[in-house]
């Protein structure tokens, strides 16, 4: 998704607005949970220049479906990402370029998705998860099973936990 910026390097226009609708399989976006995304990414930014760079400043949005990291119910999140990119003429490392009086957005709403997209998904904050013994989702029932197997490393911690709770 190319950008002609000529106009505003010209200072033919103070700045370019981008409404830009980006379907997630154009990005094959990559993470450690299957994630699904159930609607288009919404890019909602301005682009300025200030005679040196090109500055994309914005967010991203969009509604992505996975599973609980703890419980493994089914959880639905919208997302916002800010976005403040800057493009430049030279060959820079840190930031992404204009050549020849053009700018490619795919790359920096590549970046931002990658960098942002959380690495855990809770179905709520206080999501209890699934007993690891008998695999109910403590979210929905109580278990009775017992947590009485304890690392050795961690019985003396249990002890003063004990003896310190009544002070």
């Amino acid at each position: 998704m190319k950008y002609n910026i000529s106009n505003l390097i010209k200072e033919f226009e103070k700045e370019i607005i981008i409404a830009q609708t980006i379907q997630p399989d154009i990005l094959e976006v990559k993470s450690n949970t299957d994630i699904e995304f159930i609607s288009p990414i919404q890019l909602d930014a301005k682009l300025t220049y200030n005679g040196k760079e090109a500055n994309l400043k914005g967010n991203l949005s969009f509604e992505v479906q996975t599973q609980c990291d703890r419980c493994l119910d089914t959880v639905k999140k919208q997302l916002i990402f800010p976005i403040d990119e800057l493009f430049t003429s030279d060959e820079d490392d840190e930031n992404y370029n204009i050549i020849n009086y053009t700018i490619d957005i795919l790359p920096v709403i590549y970046d931002n998705l990658y960098l942002q997209l959380p690495t855990k998904f809770l179905c709520k904050e206080n999501c209890k998860g699934i007993c690891i013994k008998c695999g109910k989702n403590k979210n929905i029932e109580e278990c009775n099973c017992k947590d009485e197997e304890i690392d050795s490393r961690f019985a003396v911690l249990k002890n003063y936990l004990k003896n310190n709770k009544n002070k």
